[in-house]
């Protein structure tokens, strides 16, 4: 197991150096991830394109979008109760 860390501010680090002591050597090194993704199956989608603005979204869409989701959850719920 392994953990990737980002962000990490110089006092972090400071922190992290005194935790792993003199038994870690600490290297830079090239990391390579692999990651499943979903991407819009539909590349002609006009909306697909462009400026994207979370704070309109919210406004706009995140109450629709919370909805279906619940629904898609209670649906799982649903047939996961009944099956044997």
């Amino acid at each position: 197991m392994f953990m990737v860390l980002f962000g990490l501010s110089a006092t972090e680090l400071d922190i992290l150096d005194t935790y792993e002591d003199e038994e870690y050597d600490k290297r830079a090194v090239d990391v390579s991830l692999l990651a499943y993704v979903y991407i819009w199956a539909n590349s002609g989608d006009p909306d697909l394109y462009g400026v994207w603005d979370f704070e309109e979204w919210k406004e706009s869409k995140l109450e629709d979008y919370l909805k279906m989701t619940k629904s898609f959850v209670e649906e799982l719920e649903d047939t996961a109760s009944s099956l044997p």
